[in-house]
């Protein structure tokens, strides 16, 4: 019976050690669960951290793409509008620029006929003076060549005389004759008078010798014509001009068309 005391409180005790022994094996296995936890717990949450951090990177760089995007769309609508307005201002710059050569194409062409009408004017000056001598009035103003003719001579004394005088044939022979050589220059012959009571008389006289150089030298009707004038003096002038009524309808033509 003692021996059976003896074998259970035996196995008793060993129970006890190896119960305490497996106690603290486990509660060092805990501890050690533990420090692995609170290390995983550290790492998740530094994980967590990391990824609120890139989270919030990535809104941002959403948000700044989008504001790309939107500033990318207004530098494209605002190229395609310069490039509108620059092909616009090139085109009309084209234009402006071909109106200008049209209107230098013009000029030029005036130019060009008045350096013609001066050089006909010069030519037609040295006529005048080779015919009627360097004592003869001749002058050039507005573009036309007038010669002074001598009322005594074309009409004779009697101040009411409108008949050309037979001692006027030698002169006005002279003038047809130059009048001839410049078959592209038109003729003006002015009466000239200081008051309206001697206009009648001052036109009547261009007149005559109109009629004189058509029907005597047959001087083109349509190349001449007679007027009357009021002015500061009294005399007779045969003028001689371009075609000053074409010229002005072809530079007032120009000048509507541009």
């Amino acid at each position: 019976m003692n021996k059976v005391y003896a074998t259970l409180l035996i196995l008793l005790s060993t129970s006890f050690v190896l119960t305490a022994q497996n106690k603290k094996e486990l509660q060092a296995e805990i501890e050690s669960l533990k420090e692995t936890l609170s290390t995983t717990q550290t790492a998740l949450s530094e994980s967590k951290k990391r990824e609120n951090i890139s989270l919030a990177r990535a809104e941002s760089f959403e948000a700044q793409l989008e504001d790309l995007k939107v500033t990318n769309a207004q530098l494209l609508k605002n190229m395609s509008t310069f490039m509108e307005a620059s092909t616009q201002k090139t085109d009309n710059i084209g234009r402006a620029l071909e109106s200008l050569r049209e209107k230098e194409a013009k000029l030029k062409t005036i130019n060009e006929t008045l350096n013609a009408n001066d050089s006909t004017a010069l030519l037609l000056l040295t006529d005048f003076k080779k015919s009627f001598g360097e004592e003869a009035e001749i002058k050039v103003e507005n573009g036309a060549v007038a010669i002074k003719m001598d009322k005594g001579i074309l009409f004779g004394a009697n101040a009411s005389n409108v008949k050309i005088a037979t001692d006027a044939t030698p002169l006005l022979k002279k003038l047809a004759t130059v009048l001839k050589a410049h078959r592209s220059m038109f003729i003006t012959v002015e009466g000239n008078s200081t008051n309206g009571t001697g206009l009648d008389m001052a036109t009547r006289r261009a007149g005559a010798l109109v009629d004189y150089l058509s029907k005597t030298h047959q001087i083109v009707p349509e190349r001449i014509r007679a007027v009357g004038k009021i002015s500061s003096g009294e005399a007779l002038l045969v003028k001689v001009h371009p075609n000053f009524d074409a010229f002005y309808l072809m530079v007032r033509s120009d000048m509507k068309q541009h």
